[in-house]
């Protein structure tokens, strides 16, 4: 990333004068000019444009939209106004992402059937599980075939009645959702945000939009929760009162497989396992539990 070729564009660009340049993250730079003002500069690619375009044309009002756009060294980078955000409880803001996702939700929203299209996407999603579940077994295998056990391969066999239980409610879901399919049932998809956690809003606006692709609203009400649940919130009621806006029983059967999927693929182990891959394992297992119970009803 050339830094001075950055600063001559932006001058050029503003008719400013660039003080500092600080990175925030490698495609994310904060910068402040003589004047005092403050801008962001992101990077960015060609397809978010068409988002934001998009979303201007169905007049949605909670995104944070850029001011800008500058290709720099053959890389595009937007430029927003700098946000400052007054703390408040991390609790209401989970429950403010929620609202603000699900207005994006309403105002993009189309119905479309299910097809023989979604079969492929399940075979990836079925291949991946299988894979990470032969993984599990060898690194159960591993602790269960040692003569003599010490706490590390006792706490793993004592934990890994979770994942058996997972597989099982997992392939129980998979059998209905190829039914939905079959029936061509229609669902709703809509413009998700992809990654939805509150790093991601400020000031009730949604401030990034890198992740976001049509699809089926549950996909971000289950990614919403997986990034979340570890907030102390009533995690039912929330997520029933989201499913409910849509009527038939899909979404829930597809929220609960999604969330439950989308732990499993996040359970990083291998068979020389020592604390790191024991916390995660353990992690995991508890999340998946947490999961199992709250959402018992979704069947």
């Amino acid at each position: 990333m050339n830094k001075e070729l950055i600063v001559a564009e932006i001058e050029k660009g503003t008719g400013k004068e660039v003080r500092t340049l600080a990175f925030l993250t490698d495609k994310v730079i904060r910068i402040a000019f003589t004047d005092e003002s403050i801008l962001i500069l992101k990077e960015t690619s060609k397809r978010i444009e068409n988002i934001y375009n998009f979303l201007q044309s169905q007049g949605v009002n909670n995104i944070q939209y850029p001011k800008d756009c500058y290709k720099i060294d053959g890389v595009i980078y937007y430029i927003f106004e700098y946000v400052t955000e007054t703390f408040y409880p991390n609790n209401k803001k989970v429950l403010d992402l929620k609202q603000e996702i699900n207005h994006l939700h309403s105002k993009t929203k189309v119905v479309k059937r299910l097809s023989a299209t979604n079969f492929k996407y399940f075979k990836r999603i079925y291949e991946r599980l299988d894979a990470k579940f032969k993984l599990l077994e060898t690194f159960v295998r591993t602790a269960e075939t040692k003569p003599v056990k010490d706490d590390f391969e006792w706490i793993i066999l004592s934990k890994y009645k979770i994942y058996l239980e997972t597989k099982k409610i997992l392939y129980q879901l998979q059998v209905k959702l190829h039914g939905y399919i079959d029936n061509k049932e229609s669902v709703v998809y809509a413009l998700n945000h992809g990654k939805p956690n509150i790093s991601h809003i400020m000031n009730k606006t949604i401030v990034s939009l890198e992740h976001a692709r049509l699809s089926v609203v549950v996909s971000d009400i289950a990614k919403f929760y997986c990034e979340n649940e570890n907030y102390n919130l009533d995690w039912f009621k929330i997520i029933d009162e989201w499913l409910n806006q849509y009527e038939g029983n899909f979404y829930k059967v597809y929220f609960k497989f999604l969330v439950l999927y989308i732990f499993m693929i996040n359970l990083n182990i291998n068979s020389n396992y020592n604390y790191t891959t024991l916390n995660i394992y353990i992690r995991i297992a508890e999340k998946l539990r947490a999961a199992q119970h709250i959402f018992e009803s979704y069947k």
